[in-house]
């Protein structure tokens, strides 16, 4: 079973301000965030590394102990499956509140699918028939010479093979 917060976190980047806003408190270089759901019964806590790496707990709050069948597929019944559905709507609403979406897995993916500092280039332009927001088109008129263009198609290469 993959974790819950790994699904709910993928490609997304965390963005610092937002989760001080939020509640996240910094603890040496580890954010970490300890927020009661389902009216007090569990509460999360949550600890997010300086490279995104999200890692969660979700405890009894009259045992204090891990609710450890949360994690465990075959527990299904309705009381379980509530609590992994609270627990997930409010992953998904620190996802929303704290992070924005990324593309790529790569920050140096992220930063060149932008596309912003290539567009500045005379002969790059947004695509035509792509999404305008990730994808270049590249005029063969002699514009760039032919390094740059054989450099841009080598790195989208690389960016859509990794």
């Amino acid at each position: 079973m993959i974790p819950i917060e790994e699904t709910v976190f993928s490609r997304k980047r965390w963005i610092e301000s937002k989760m001080l806003a939020y509640g996240f408190h910094k603890a040496n270089k580890t954010y970490i965030l300890e927020k009661p759901f389902l009216d007090g019964d569990f509460k999360t806590v949550l600890s997010v590394t300086p490279k995104g790496q999200v890692t969660g707990k979700v405890i009894d709050t009259i045992t204090q102990d891990e609710y450890y069948q949360l994690r465990q597929e075959t527990a299904t019944g309705p009381y379980v499956n509530r609590v992994r559905s609270a627990y997930r709507s409010l992953l998904t609403d620190i996802a929303d509140s704290c992070c924005s979406d990324v593309l790529f897995a790569s920050s140096q993916a992220n930063r060149l699918a932008q596309g912003d500092e290539l567009r500045q280039i005379p002969g790059i332009y947004p695509a035509y028939h792509m999404n305008h927001k990730t994808w270049i088109s590249v005029v063969l008129d002699e514009t760039l010479p032919d390094e740059k263009i054989l450099e841009l198609i080598d790195t989208s290469y690389q960016l859509t093979t990794t």
